[in-house]
């Protein structure tokens, strides 16, 4: 059987959670997990310096914007 080959660079990229109500683990377990894994999966085979992992979360922005917007709706400011 022969080994499998790898490419020379990668990016591997995890998704935002996104959640209407509380965060929880399976948030974070259900996506950060398996790419961090990937990732740390991939270093160990093409180097460290060529694999960039990226991710990112939005559980500071559309939250606190909607609950302005939501304010401003009910109390006229």
């Amino acid at each position: 059987m022969e080994r499998p080959e790898f490419t020379k660079r990668a990016v591997i990229t995890g998704g935002m959670p996104y959640g209407n109500k509380t965060l929880h683990f399976g948030h974070v377990g259900g996506m950060y997990v398996h790419a961090d894994v990937y990732a740390r999966f991939l270093r160990d085979r093409i180097g460290k310096d060529n694999v960039i992992f990226v991710s990112g979360t939005d559980c500071y922005g559309s939250p606190i914007a909607e609950g302005y917007r939501k304010k401003v709706e009910n109390e006229g400011y």
